[in-house]
């Protein structure tokens, strides 16, 4: 009787060990997730956080530091372009279709028109990205404009996200939107 109990204490020690073995591999594989979980936020992070009202939104392995209009914050362009320089910040330039998806993603949950960075309105049919850098008719579709979008309108010059469309649309200018602002974070 007495070797059955000292082999159960064997087995019961032996298992113990080894539960504090893998309780122990179990918290250093939480830790490492964690850590690599707050290891991405950096400096940039910090920076965009600091200002605020933005957040920061994410696509693969792009990041912008944005400021959402208010549902209810209509303004025309000029307004929502003053709005935003007024933070020190832009109307969103949404290069590429990565950050395109970022506007998708939040326009289809949130807003039925958000007024952008992008415009003609110094030369007709030359869009304008409000870092300066032109939007060549080549690349209009399909990442960009619907089929025979931009088309002027009534003289539309700003352009904007349309929900409805899933792309971009130009409209008036006098038409009030919500609008994004960007916060270039060095």
């Amino acid at each position: 009787m007495r070797s059955v109990s000292v082999a159960l204490m064997v087995i019961f020690f032996v298992q113990g060990e080894d539960t504090k073995c893998n309780s122990s591999r179990h918290s250093r594989q939480v830790i490492k997730e964690r850590n690599k979980r707050y290891s991405t936020i950096g400096i940039w992070d910090v920076k965009c956080h600091r200002n605020e009202g933005f957040v920061i939104e994410r696509q693969a392995d792009v990041k912008m530091c944005l400021f959402w209009g208010l549902t209810r914050d209509f303004k025309i362009f000029s307004a929502a372009k003053a709005d935003c320089e007024a933070k020190g910040a832009r109307l969103g330039v949404f290069k590429g279709a990565e950050k395109m998806t970022i506007l998708k993603r939040k326009g289809a949950s949130a807003y039925r028109h958000i007024w952008i960075g992008l415009d003609d309105i110094k030369t007709e049919g030359t869009f304008v990205w409000h870092d300066g850098t032109i939007l060549p008719p080549s690349e209009y579709r399909p990442l960009y404009f619907a089929e025979n979008r931009p088309d002027n309108v009534n003289g539309a010059d700003c352009v904007h996200y349309s929900r409805d469309l899933m792309l971009l649309d130009d409209h008036p200018c006098q038409y009030t939107y919500n609008h994004v602002c960007e916060k270039l974070i060095s």
